[in-house]
């Protein structure tokens, strides 16, 4: 320990110095050497690269065949439930509460805006309807308003409407029966029923769809997408006291020509004080509440799935992968036919064209001879046949140009919203000049830019008559790795176009404000003359 504790370290610095540099050098002369070994012999026998990962398409939707499909569940007799109610043509989203008397054949429906207005009224077995007032637990007071034709459904009315089981599939993440009845409104028409799937021989109704008013539903039926949240059976209500002091109002109509059929006016009646209504809003929908911030971003590229239903009663719901593309300036969906049904053995349905997939290719500006234009691709075992029936690419910014507006927003968490992200309720009106059958779009979005639910009202049986989908996964970003999913197939070439209405082109290419001057560059396209009279 004395030695070390002697020796003067100061005389070892210059050698340590002269060590270390030499050290260094021989390092980085080394070092040189051997990556200049290694760029030699990479260059000679370069490693190839490994190939990238092919993306596989997204799988398509379950959809699977009714338990029982020959057994149509019955509706409780007496139920009430909270209602989320969009119309055919108002852009008011209503909620509210509806009590079910079936077997009295009675129905109160008390109904609020969701900025302003209500009305709480009550459907009698003859047709008749009251306003109620004085009170939204016990009101008091009843007005004989008018003579209707709404009525009620059996309980059974899935079996005796023609009703159909189509098959079995989750809606907002609860498993669904879906079923389909005549609608009103021409032979081919719709409307489904959506179900909780329950081992029971009764069972919750949770959504229903209508192609027209339909008064057998009673007012359920003047709105043509209906949500019901917190349907339940009830072992008594008080639907017969009221009705009995209904009776009592007299024979005369109060408002003979008062419009039961639109939100306007069975809100303006203000029946209920705001402590009332804010109630009935908290209640009947739980996490509904004001709309607030902007438009939703959509991506400009994905790959998302859906399940399309259609109008028509020929068909049966289409699993369906749809590939965005605006980069590419394209969009393919391709629908699959379920394979258990064949729309022709549904009667009257033997002329119907039937496929196993059918592609919709929507194309925007392309490089290539097809611009802003669309096809409709049929492929099954005998072949391929093409209609030039399309307008061009949808924008991406689509509910911007299309003028949509939010009307409510969903908190997540909640029965209609189960996702982590808050849900946006939008209204988006479709109708042009000249139309005598206005139509509109409900389409539901999260704040990512995620689709939920889309919805056309008064739709056409024509085509494939689609008009609903209900959407599955999404890949925001996720291109096609599929080389032809945007190529015209040979046998669209030389397709006759036939024009679409001009308040396509508000959303799709050529845009409103170009289809003169693209109609007169491309008049190959066109056989027929505008739609819409413009």
């Amino acid at each position: 320990m004395a030695v070390v504790a002697s020796l003067d370290t100061r005389k070892l610095i210059p050698v340590y110095s002269t060590v270390r540099r030499l050290l260094t050098g021989v390092i980085l002369l080394l070092t040189s050497f051997y990556l200049s070994l290694f760029t030699h012999f990479s260059l000679a026998n370069p490693v190839p690269e490994r190939p990238k990962a092919k993306k596989e398409p997204l799988p398509m939707p379950a959809f699977e065949q009714c338990r029982v499909p020959g057994v149509a569940p019955v509706l409780p007799d007496r139920w009430q439930s909270g209602v989320l109610l969009m119309h055919y043509e108002e852009g008011t989203l209503v909620a509210g509460k509806v009590v079910q008397d079936t077997e009295l054949g009675v129905q109160r429906f008390t109904l609020t805006g969701i900025e302003k207005g209500s009305g709480d009224y009550l459907l009698a077995p003859d047709g008749k309807l009251y306003q109620l007032s004085g009170g939204l637990s016990v009101p008091n007071q009843c007005r004989y308003l008018k003579q209707t034709d709404l009525k009620l459904n059996a309980s059974d009315f899935l079996n005796t409407d023609q009703g159909i089981c189509v098959g079995e599939a989750d809606v907002l993440g609860q498993s669904q029966n879906w079923w389909k009845t005549k609608g009103a409104g021409g032979e081919f028409q719709t409307n489904w029923y959506w179900l909780n799937d329950s081992k029971t021989d009764k069972q919750n109704l949770f959504r229903a769809m209508f192609t027209n008013e339909t008064p057998e539903m009673g007012i359920l039926g003047m709105f043509t997408f209906d949500y019901f949240p917190g349907f339940k059976e009830v072992s008594e209500t008080d639907l017969e006291s009221l009705l009995k002091v209904c009776e009592q109002s007299g024979n005369k109509p109060e408002q003979p020509d008062f419009d039961h059929t639109t939100p306007s006016s069975l809100l303006a009646a203000n029946s209920l004080s705001e402590r009332d209504r804010n109630a009935l809003l908290t209640e009947s929908v739980p996490g509904l509440s004001m709309p607030n911030g902007p438009l939703p971003e959509l991506p400009k590229v994905l790959e998302t799935t859906a399940l399309m239903v259609s109008v028509n009663r020929c068909y049966w719901p289409f699993p369906t992968r749809v590939n965005y593309d605006w980069d590419e300036q394209a969009q393919n969906a391709d629908y699959e036919q379920i394979s258990w049904q064949n729309p022709k053995e549904e009667p009257g349905c033997e002329n119907i064209d039937t496929f196993q997939n059918q592609i919709a290719l929507l194309l925007g500006n392309r490089r290539d001879s097809h611009q802003q234009t669309g096809y409709v691709l049929n492929k099954d075992a005998s072949g391929e046949s093409c209609y030039h029936v399309l307008p061009g690419l949808q924008a991406f910014d689509w509910p911007e140009k299309g003028e949509c507006q939010i009307t409510a927003t969903l908190q997540p968490g909640s029965v209609l919203n189960p996702s982590q992200e808050e849900v946006k309720i939008l209204f988006c009106p479709i109708t042009y000049p000249g139309d005598n059958t206005p139509k509109v779009f409900w389409t539901w979005y999260g704040v990512s830019g995620r689709p939920v639910v889309f919805m056309q009202s008064h739709s056409s049986t024509e085509g494939t008559g689609l008009n609903l989908a209900d959407y599955f996964d999404w890949v925001p970003g996720k291109k096609s790795e599929d080389e032809s999913a945007y190529k015209v197939p040979a046998v669209c070439e030389g397709q006759p176009k036939e024009d679409v209405p001009d308040y396509c082109h508000k959303c799709h290419t050529p845009y409103v404000h170009e289809l003169k001057e693209y109609r007169h560059k491309n008049p190959q396209y066109y056989f027929q003359s505008d739609k819409s009279g413009q």
